[in-house]
C-alpha cells in the first residue's frame, strides 16, 4: 500500500472528527495522563468524557 493510500484511509476514518491543537500547563498535562492511565483510555477519550460529564452537570443545574 502506498503512502497516499494509507493517508487516504486515515482521512476517511477521521472524517467525522474535529482536530484540536492546544497548549496546556505541564501540571494539567500530567493530571490528564494520570486520569488516562487510571481509566485506561486515550487522551481524546478522556477529554470527551470530561466535556460530556461537565455539560450534563451544567444542564442539570440550569434546569428548574
Amino acid at each position: 500500500m502506498t503512502n497516499a493510500e494509507r493517508q487516504s484511509r486515515l482521512r476517511e476514518r477521521r472524517k467525522d472528527l474535529h482536530r484540536l491543537n492546544l497548549w496546556i500547563s505541564p501540571e494539567s498535562a500530567e493530571m490528564l495522563k494520570a486520569l488516562c492511565r487510571r481509566y485506561a483510555v486515550t487522551q481524546s477519550e478522556m477529554l470527551e468524557r470530561l466535556i460530556r460529564e461537565r455539560t450534563a452537570r451544567e444542564d442539570d443545574i440550569s434546569e428548574p
